[in-house]
């Protein structure tokens, strides 16, 4: 942000408790992330290479978030600065 002539940057970042999770994910939470993964499709396929391998990817995702061993963090980045 620097970089595009911004000063008096300032950055705070803090954990989502909606989406924050230990253990397997809820229904709710993971019909969101099919919803935002079935949106990202396109992109997938194209960063991926082939619709299989993008249907790969996502199942790896779910998979993932079914696991009761896991722990899903995200976090959320709120960025100020002025331009000069």
């Amino acid at each position: 942000m620097i970089s595009l002539g911004l000063r008096n940057v300032k950055v705070e970042i803090e954990a989502d408790k909606i989406f924050t999770v230990i253990g397997r994910i809820d229904a709710e939470r993971r019909w969101n992330w099919e919803k935002q993964l079935q949106a990202a499709r396109p992109y997938l396929i194209q960063i991926i290479g082939s619709e299989g391998g993008a249907d790969q990817f996502v199942e790896a995702v779910l998979r993932n978030y079914d696991d009761p061993r896991t722990c899903s963090t995200t976090t959320l980045h709120f960025t100020q600065g002025y331009v000069t």
